[in-house]
């Protein structure tokens, strides 16, 4: 959506100014090709074309209003190049279209993600940005208020309530935008009292607007595992997320609805499969020494429990927390 409007604001303005009918033919076709590249909706074409075609428009052309378009659309090219994500250089072309365009609301937007996003995870600029975009009210004001609550939610001192507060105002604005129950929900499950009934209503609202979504449902599951609550629930959800993604998180999360059944070889049969996708997941290690042990095989249990507990002495504690002890 953002690189249309930019498509058809580049088109409208040099329709406007005539800037091509004065050119000879075969650079008038030249610069409108770099005009059709530069502002191509997200996706058509492979980052670095944009980046050249926009670098051509911001040489070429004087308008002001074309040239912070240019800035923009490159900016986002290199926010969004899988390859190297340059948010140094998308900044710096996020704030140039801004020195143009002070309100230019989804230049705004851009560069508060590339702040949250860049190797310093600038939060506190992110927020500023934000807020800026979010006081420009439509069209962004429903995704900028999402994403402000991201970076109260993603920061060195969480500010949950500030989080939950922008989710709910974007809710309001915007009742069919799922990520923004998703990311509610997230943010009642990590407060301080962990409300898990209130996580799992806004999961509910998530996936029902995004039902194939693997992670959404993998978090309900989890959640509900840890709330030790629904659990028949919770292995539909795990059940359904590993058909759609075969992750090694997900198997563990269904070994904890297992353990929470009293059902010892499918949770250790789950949490043993977790480990062998990955061998960094310590809680599949832990649970998988419970089900042993819960099974009667003592020595292999034990083993397991203390080569967890070596690489992170907390882990029985969060077993523990669960209501979980061996």
């Amino acid at each position: 959506m953002e690189r249309q409007r930019s498509q058809t604001a580049i088109a409208a303005i040099a329709l406007a100014l005539g800037l091509l009918a004065g050119m000879p033919d075969a650079s008038a076709q030249t610069l409108d090709q770099q005009f059709s590249y530069c502002g191509a909706r997200y996706g058509q074409y492979p980052p670095e074309t944009v980046i050249g075609a926009c670098s051509a428009v911001i040489q070429s052309v004087e308008h002001p209003g074309m040239r912070s378009i240019a800035f923009y659309n490159r900016g986002a090219a290199y926010a969004r190049d899988s390859s190297q994500h340059d948010f140094a250089r998308a900044i710096a072309d996020y704030t140039q279209a801004l020195a143009i365009n002070p309100h230019y609301q989804d230049a705004l937007v851009g560069r508060g993600l590339a702040y949250a996003n860049g190797p310093q995870h600038d939060y506190a600029r992110a927020i500023a940005d934000y807020t800026q975009a979010i006081a420009l009210g439509f069209p962004r004001i429903a995704e900028a208020l999402v994403d402000r609550g991201d970076a109260y939610q993603s920061g060195p001192r969480p500010d949950l309530a500030r989080a939950i507060a922008d989710y709910s105002q974007a809710i309001t604005l915007n009742p069919q935008r799922p990520v923004a129950f998703y990311n509610r929900g997230a943010a009642y499950l990590n407060s301080p009292q962990q409300d898990y009934a209130r996580a799992i209503a806004d999961f509910n609202q998530a996936i029902a607007l995004q039902p194939e979504n693997a992670t959404w449902l993998s978090s309900r599951c989890w959640t509900r595992a840890v709330w030790g609550q629904q659990l028949d629930q919770a292995l539909a959800d795990c059940d359904a997320s590993l058909q759609i993604a075969n992750d090694p998180g997900v198997l563990d999360s269904r070994g904890l609805v297992h353990l929470r059944r009293s059902e010892w070889q499918a949770a250790f049969a789950d949490y043993d499969a977790a480990v062998r996708g990955n061998a960094n997941l310590i809680g599949s290690l832990y649970g998988r020494g419970v089900a042993q042990l819960r099974s009667g095989h003592t020595a292999e249990g034990r083993a397991d429990m203390a080569a967890a507990t070596a690489r992170d002495a907390s882990v029985a504690q969060t077993f523990a927390g669960y209501g979980i002890a061996p």
